[in-house]
């Protein structure tokens, strides 16, 4: 109970303004869902965090990592790998939301009868809004309007895991580059081997002389899911960092697993 009140005033400390008047949004929470052998239900609050009521649609789907990072849908004939959708379910399959109000989407996992080999499973949960209250709003002739609004998908892993599993993680092909107006990013791949996905932070770390590394710019909450076997991960500063000459630096990459997992290095590289 105390650690739902904590997410209901999380919820309510970082609930963005909507983006339009009178409109619905979408918020998730948590940002995605483990589960095993010892976690067959979990709960996902979904919150209307705009100012007009909303009417979602609620399923579980395939989707697929690229190697850029973005999560995309399979293409049409193609099968997925290690899809979770069999041994997954959500309720409800719709509900409606007034402006700030909060409900709860069930995931529950059910055992298949014939076991799974070892490894890591994946679906998505997907949330549609597909309908936000329309305003009637002036037009400029002064005549009434309807103000139409781009429907809003949000989606968020459930990993399954069974059985002993692993995931071995390097760092790649480092490099620092700069954009046509001279930019620094630090670029590099995350590579990936064994029968799970990886989740973690990372971290850019600068030492000159015989001094220690420290910490310079932190890129958080990137995944590599399985079966991709390498992400492309792109560190760009916006500016240099104070007292920082990127030139003068050793600069490392550390990847390390997020504080709620641990916070192991699960991975780490130099920039030659």
């Amino acid at each position: 109970m105390n650690r739902i009140l904590l997410m209901l005033a999380f919820l309510a400390a970082v609930a963005p303004s909507a983006a339009f008047a009178n409109s619905a949004e979408v918020m998730l929470f948590p940002t995605r869902v483990i589960m095993d052998n010892n976690r067959h239900f979990a709960q996902v609050i979904l919150k209307n965090s705009g100012d007009a009521a909303g009417d979602y649609t609620i399923g579980l789907t395939d989707l697929k990592m690229q190697e850029n990072g973005a999560v995309v849908a399979y293409n049409a004939g193609e099968t997925p790998q290690y899809s979770a959708l069999a041994f997954l379910h959500a309720a409800p399959s719709s509900m409606t939301l007034r402006p700030g109000e909060i409900n709860y989407i069930h995931v529950i996992f059910h055992t298949p009868e014939t076991p799974l080999e070892p490894g890591e499973y994946r679906a998505h949960l997907q949330v549609h809004l597909v309908h936000a209250n329309a305003e009637a709003a002036p037009a400029p002739d002064a005549m009434k309007g309807i103000r139409v609004r781009t429907n809003l998908v949000m989606s968020i892993p459930v990993i399954v895991r069974v059985g002993a599993t692993n995931a071995i993680m390097g760092v790649a092909e480092p490099r620092l580059t700069h954009d046509a107006k001279g930019t620094p990013a630090v670029e590099f791949y995350l590579t990936r081997e064994g029968n799970m996905s990886a989740m973690g932070d990372v971290a850019i770390t600068c030492a000159t002389g015989g001094g220690k590394p420290r910490q310079i710019k932190v890129a958080p909450g990137i995944a590599v899911y399985r079966p991709l076997t390498r992400r492309f991960v792109s560190v760009p500063f916006d500016e240099n960092p104070a007292g920082v000459n990127l030139s003068a630096c050793r600069l490392g990459i550390v990847y390390r697993a997020q504080k709620e997992q641990g916070g192991k290095v699960l991975a780490a590289g130099e920039v030659p």
